[in-house]
Protein backbone atom coordinates (compact mmCIF):
# COMPACT_ATOMS: atom_id res chain seq x y z
CA UNK A 1 0.00 0.00 0.00
CA UNK A 2 1.51 3.44 -1.19
CA UNK A 3 0.52 6.74 0.98
CA UNK A 4 0.16 9.15 -1.86
CA UNK A 5 -0.42 8.70 -5.85
CA UNK A 6 0.45 11.82 -7.63
CA UNK A 7 -1.22 12.12 -10.66
CA UNK A 8 0.19 14.96 -13.05
CA UNK A 9 0.87 15.92 -16.89
CA UNK A 10 4.09 17.53 -15.63
CA UNK A 11 7.46 15.31 -15.46
CA UNK A 12 9.00 18.29 -13.43
CA UNK A 13 5.80 18.59 -11.19
CA UNK A 14 6.10 15.08 -10.40
CA UNK A 15 9.16 14.98 -9.47
CA UNK A 16 8.80 18.35 -6.91
CA UNK A 17 5.83 16.43 -5.45
CA UNK A 18 7.56 12.79 -5.10
CA UNK A 19 10.34 14.96 -2.99
CA UNK A 20 7.76 17.03 -0.96
CA UNK A 21 6.31 13.63 -0.31
CA UNK A 22 9.28 11.74 0.85
CA UNK A 23 10.67 14.05 2.93
CA UNK A 24 7.31 14.17 4.73
CA UNK A 25 7.97 10.18 5.16
CA UNK A 26 5.20 8.98 2.94
CA UNK A 27 5.75 6.56 0.24
CA UNK A 28 4.64 7.67 -3.13
CA UNK A 29 4.38 6.41 -6.75
CA UNK A 30 3.42 8.62 -9.95
CA UNK A 31 1.93 8.42 -13.29
CA UNK A 32 0.66 10.78 -15.87
CA UNK A 33 -2.67 11.68 -16.55
CA UNK A 34 -2.72 11.53 -20.44
CA UNK A 35 -1.57 7.64 -19.71
CA UNK A 36 -4.88 6.81 -18.26
CA UNK A 37 -6.87 9.75 -20.63
CA UNK A 38 -5.98 7.84 -23.50
CA UNK A 39 -5.85 4.49 -22.49
CA UNK A 40 -2.84 3.50 -22.47
CA UNK A 41 -2.49 2.09 -18.97
CA UNK A 42 -5.48 0.78 -16.83
CA UNK A 43 -6.36 3.21 -14.12
CA UNK A 44 -8.03 0.18 -12.62
CA UNK A 45 -5.34 -1.44 -12.54
CA UNK A 46 -3.45 1.22 -11.15
CA UNK A 47 -5.10 1.99 -8.03
CA UNK A 48 -5.84 -2.09 -7.36
CA UNK A 49 -1.63 -2.09 -7.54
CA UNK A 50 -0.77 0.60 -5.35
CA UNK A 51 -3.79 1.24 -3.36
CA UNK A 52 -2.83 4.92 -2.03
CA UNK A 53 -4.24 6.85 1.21
CA UNK A 54 -4.48 10.01 -0.77
CA UNK A 55 -4.38 11.29 -4.27
CA UNK A 56 -2.78 14.47 -5.59
CA UNK A 57 -3.97 14.80 -8.95
CA UNK A 58 -3.31 17.40 -11.50
CA UNK A 59 -6.41 19.33 -13.35
CA UNK A 60 -4.89 20.74 -16.38
CA UNK A 61 -6.81 22.68 -19.48
CA UNK A 62 -9.31 21.56 -20.74
CA UNK A 63 -10.94 21.92 -17.38
CA UNK A 64 -14.19 20.39 -18.58
CA UNK A 65 -12.66 17.86 -19.89
CA UNK A 66 -10.31 16.84 -16.71
CA UNK A 67 -12.75 17.34 -14.23
CA UNK A 68 -15.53 14.78 -16.11
CA UNK A 69 -12.55 12.31 -16.05
CA UNK A 70 -11.31 12.64 -12.46
CA UNK A 71 -15.19 12.43 -11.67
CA UNK A 72 -16.30 9.45 -13.79
CA UNK A 73 -12.44 7.53 -14.13
CA UNK A 74 -10.22 8.07 -11.40
CA UNK A 75 -12.61 8.54 -8.11
CA UNK A 76 -14.56 5.30 -8.51
CA UNK A 77 -11.64 3.35 -9.82
CA UNK A 78 -9.75 4.38 -6.66
CA UNK A 79 -11.86 3.43 -4.16
CA UNK A 80 -11.06 6.69 -2.41
CA UNK A 81 -13.95 9.32 -1.15
CA UNK A 82 -13.39 13.00 -2.61
CA UNK A 83 -11.68 14.11 0.50
CA UNK A 84 -8.76 11.53 -0.35
CA UNK A 85 -8.14 13.77 -3.25
CA UNK A 86 -5.89 16.98 -3.20
CA UNK A 87 -6.35 18.54 -6.65
CA UNK A 88 -3.78 20.84 -8.22
CA UNK A 89 -4.64 23.43 -10.98
CA UNK A 90 -2.56 26.32 -12.96
CA UNK A 91 -5.82 27.92 -13.08
CA UNK A 92 -7.59 27.85 -9.46
CA UNK A 93 -10.39 30.58 -10.53
CA UNK A 94 -11.60 29.25 -14.24
CA UNK A 95 -11.62 25.70 -12.53
CA UNK A 96 -14.02 27.33 -9.63
CA UNK A 97 -15.93 28.70 -12.15
CA UNK A 98 -16.26 25.42 -13.68
CA UNK A 99 -17.02 23.37 -10.71
CA UNK A 100 -18.15 25.59 -8.56
CA UNK A 101 -17.04 25.56 -4.81
CA UNK A 102 -16.66 22.43 -2.71
CA UNK A 103 -16.43 21.33 1.09
CA UNK A 104 -14.67 17.84 0.23
CA UNK A 105 -12.10 18.54 -2.25
CA UNK A 106 -8.78 20.91 -1.83
CA UNK A 107 -7.72 22.88 -4.54
CA UNK A 108 -4.49 24.27 -4.75
CA UNK A 109 -3.44 27.23 -7.54
CA UNK A 110 0.56 26.59 -8.69
CA UNK A 111 3.21 27.44 -8.45
CA UNK A 112 3.22 25.25 -5.71
CA UNK A 113 3.27 26.89 -1.80
CA UNK A 114 4.97 23.59 -0.27
CA UNK A 115 3.68 23.86 3.12
CA UNK A 116 0.08 24.08 1.41
CA UNK A 117 0.37 20.97 -0.48
CA UNK A 118 1.66 19.40 3.09
CA UNK A 119 -1.06 20.17 4.73
CA UNK A 120 -3.39 18.78 2.34
CA UNK A 121 -2.35 15.81 2.24
CA UNK A 122 -2.25 15.90 5.93
CA UNK A 123 -5.80 16.43 6.29
CA UNK A 124 -7.05 14.37 3.29
CA UNK A 125 -5.23 11.35 5.23
CA UNK A 126 -6.91 12.69 9.00
CA UNK A 127 -3.73 13.53 10.19
CA UNK A 128 -3.07 16.38 12.28
CA UNK A 129 -0.05 19.01 12.28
Amino acid sequence: MIDVAILNTSEDTIALLCEIVTEEGWSATSDYIVEFRRDRQDISAFFQKHQPKVVIYDLAVPYEENWQFLRECVVPASGLSHGQFVLTTTNKGALEQLVGQTPTIELIAKPFDIDEVVQAVHRAMGVST
